[in-house]
């Protein structure tokens, strides 16, 4: 009897450890981050009124809900099509684009603001304005003082600046505003482990960066709600952020694209560093401000236990089958070379109703599991296939054949050069609006 107690007790124990599992990731959000609302067709990050609402028609047909911040901290969504509207800077035609676009379509914003330009600039929101929107739903967020990158570089060259925009930032939004601001919006997308340390002591609780990936439901506890992914939105990156939002969908595992916390080796994870941000204050040290443009990766410690058990069983699993794939290819190649050095003089004749036996001795690259052989390799296999026929005419044969498989090769490395060419001269065009600007 003891025993059967103690079965049914591990068996009940195993079933409510698992629920969480399965259940984590069936729920999800992925977040889009949009600056301005202006119809100017020459800005990669403004989109007029009438195409804010295209997208968004576009993503009801495909049967997504737009939430707010506070469902998704809460856990008050259902399934993984819903999409949380973020905007950032605080441009002034976001005062518009909620009246007439976002509230009549049911959408509750969070805006992420840095006080600096609030009522001084024109192209910016006045107070009121900000109040209006905050008091009629809209969330708020906190955006930097100066909008500075608040990575470790900062924090050791201009500590006062740093902690300004970290700590002021949220002490001005609060009493302009009259409200409790408790979520931080990483300027350029960046930060470091020092920057999550102060926002925690500042009272923060969660900060989106600009990463790609999807928020999975319900949220993890520790730092990973204070990496939140969003998509950058831009007149060339549209396409893609909406067919990415749909495979998050689509998707019944966790997806989040992940990178280091590292301060020497942030990235910034969108498009922006095309976007000069106009700011009024004393300039700090120059070197403070450069961007900084090193690839880098996410600690990925929040995740499930089961997907990062999945992910090092997959890289061993494709390490092991690639070495498999190069065993197999040698062996077949070796059986059948020594195949065809057993043959007779009237085997050894090529006919019409006989194929070429060049290519039984040859892999079939197209499989995409081995690399373009060498011409030496294809004159080596032949010689030792066939020694009995006039080797100048297994020259021509292997070179056609030679000729025809690297033609097929720079033609998928032209297919695949002419994909990221576009992408190339638009990221030039960027650091050249960047560098005119600010230099």
């Amino acid at each position: 009897m003891i025993i059967i107690r103690k079965i049914s007790a591990a068996f009940l124990i195993c079933i409510v450890t698992a629920l969480p599992a399965v259940a984590y990731g069936q729920t999800a959000v992925s977040v889009l981050c949009y600056h301005a609302f202006l119809d100017k067709k020459k800005d990669s990050f403004c989109f007029s009124l009438d195409e804010l609402n295209s997208h968004i028609l576009q993503l009801k047909n495909e049967g997504f809900r737009f939430v707010s911040v506070n469902d998704i901290i809460d856990g008050r969504i259902d399934g993984a099509k819903n999409i949380l509207l973020t905007v950032d800077d605080g441009n002034r035609s976001v005062y518009e684009a909620y009246q007439k676009v976002l509230r009549p379509n049911g959408i509750r914003p969070l805006l992420s603001i840095y006080p600096n330009i609030i009522g001084k600039k024109k192209y910016a929101l006045t107070w009121e304005q900000l109040s209006e929107l905050a008091n009629a739903g809209c969330d708020i967020a906190a955006h930097g003082y100066f909008h500075l990158k608040v990575n470790r570089r900062l924090f050791d060259k201009n500590p006062g600046y740093f902690k300004m925009e970290i700590y002021e930032s949220k002490r001005v939004l609060e009493e302009k505003l009259n409200r409790k601001i408790s979520i931080f919006v990483y300027p350029f997308g960046l930060w470091s482990d020092i920057t999550i340390n102060a926002l925690k002591d500042a009272g923060y609780r969660h900060a989106f960066t600009i990463d790609k990936g999807r928020i999975d439901i319900p949220l993890l506890r520790g730092d990973g709600n204070y990496n939140l992914p969003r998509y950058m939105v831009t007149r060339t990156s549209w396409k893609y952020c909406f067919n990415s939002v749909i495979r998050n969908a689509r998707s019944k595992a966790p997806v989040k694209v992940a990178r280091s916390a590292d301060a020497d080796n942030e990235q910034h994870a969108g498009m922006e560093i095309g976007r000069p941000v106009p700011v009024s204050r004393p300039v700090p040290d120059t070197q403070s401000v450069q961007w900084d443009m090193r690839k880098t990766v996410k600690p990925a410690a929040e995740r499930p236990v089961q997907m990062k058990e999945i992910s090092v069983a997959r890289k061993v699993e494709s390490k092991t089958n690639r070495q498999r794939s190069e065993i197999v290819i040698d062996d077949s190649l070796r059986r059948r070379v020594n195949r065809d050095q057993d043959f007779s003089p009237a085997v050894a004749m090529v006919g019409k109703d006989r194929p070429n036996p060049i290519q039984s001795s040859l892999v079939n690259i197209r499989s995409g599991v081995a690399e373009l052989p060498t011409k030496q390799a294809y004159l080596h296999a032949a010689l030792e296939a066939k020694a009995g026929r006039d080797l100048s005419v297994y020259r021509t044969d292997i070179k056609k054949t030679y000729n025809r498989l690297t033609h097929e090769s720079y033609k998928t490395y032209n297919n695949y050069l002419s994909m990221v060419r576009g992408k190339i001269d638009r990221i030039k065009h960027q650091v050249k609006q960047y560098v005119m600007s600010h230099f």
